[in-house]
């Protein structure tokens, strides 16, 4: 079943030996996911977003990783769809909020004033009924102000959950800041951006890596930098890989950028000593 919805779903697979291992691999890791939520096995790590005029550190978005007692620190690639196909991505973002909110709360005397924290929510914990209170709980918990937390959220979750506006709104309530991620590779209708109720965008690193002159994606990354300013969205360049980006960008009016140029994922310690005292990125 899982191998013929991976192939596009309205066809068949036979099941064969190989098949029967990938199961067993899969139930194993569910497994041992379930017990990394209660064994304090997982672990955030922090990816910088600097100023392109001097490069200092003005937020950060939240990436979460596995310490895996036997195979060591696991991207999310490697367990995030599994978790994305069960009830685990709910239980699994609970905790990234909490721990992200505990993570403010700790950095509150060293962040600069307009300092946001991103957390990416999936499809299923958007769609979850709980996400409100969650999100208010984790708040609470941690006594940081709502405007220091970010929640991402791709086109396609908007755009395919019923109710998505009333969520939206539900959120900005509570006064979180909401961005839409990964601009520009899903459904892409200019209309929904001023149905919903949005603070940003973050162009996706694809565009970033292609935007030579005169090529189709830096006419893209110029219309969404000129229009998100018109429609007052903060807007943040991802995948920035090289100083040519850099000068491409800041060119273009962009003042947000995030990618390995400046910094690669880190723990929570090393993403400190760049808050204090603050300090401009030249190099990963």
């Amino acid at each position: 079943m899982y191998r013929a919805k991976e192939r596009g779903g309205a066809r068949y697979e036979l099941f064969d030996a190989a098949m029967r291992r990938r199961a067993v691999e899969r139930m194993q890791t569910e497994h041992e996911l379930r017990r990394a939520l209660g064994h304090n096995e997982l672990r955030l790590h922090y990816q910088p977003v600097v100023s392109l005029e001097d490069r200092t550190v003005l937020g950060a978005e939240a990436l979460i990783r596995w310490e895996h007692p036997q195979r060591g620190l696991l991207p999310p690639g490697v367990f995030i769809p599994l978790a994305e196909e069960s009830s685990l991505i709910v239980a699994l973002g609970g905790w990234v909020l909490r721990e992200a909110c505990g993570q403010l709360a700790a950095w509150a005397e060293t962040l600069p004033a307009s300092f946001a924290l991103s957390v990416n929510v999936s499809a299923r914990q958007f769609a979850d009924p709980g996400l409100l209170d969650t999100v208010r709980a984790a708040l609470e918990g941690a006594g940081v102000d709502p405007l220091r937390l970010s929640l991402e959220l791709t086109e396609s979750v908007l755009m395919q959950q019923e109710g998505a506006h009333d969520t939206l709104l539900g959120l900005k309530q509570l006064g979180v800041r909401v961005v839409l991620d990964d601009f520009g590779t899903g459904y892409s209708s200019l209309s929904y951006l001023s149905h919903f109720p949005l603070d940003g965008l973050k162009v996706d690193r694809s565009f970033v890596a292609q935007m030579q002159e005169g090529s189709p994606e830096r006419a893209i990354v110029t219309a969404v930098g000129t229009m998100a300013g018109a429609m007052n969205l903060q807007v943040v360049a991802e995948g920035i890989e090289n100083d040519d980006q850099v000068a491409a960008l800041t060119a273009l009016g962009y003042r947000l950028g995030q990618g390995f140029l400046f910094a690669r994922p880190m723990p929570a310690e090393a993403f400190a000593e760049l808050l204090s005292p603050p300090q401009p990125l030249t190099r990963a």
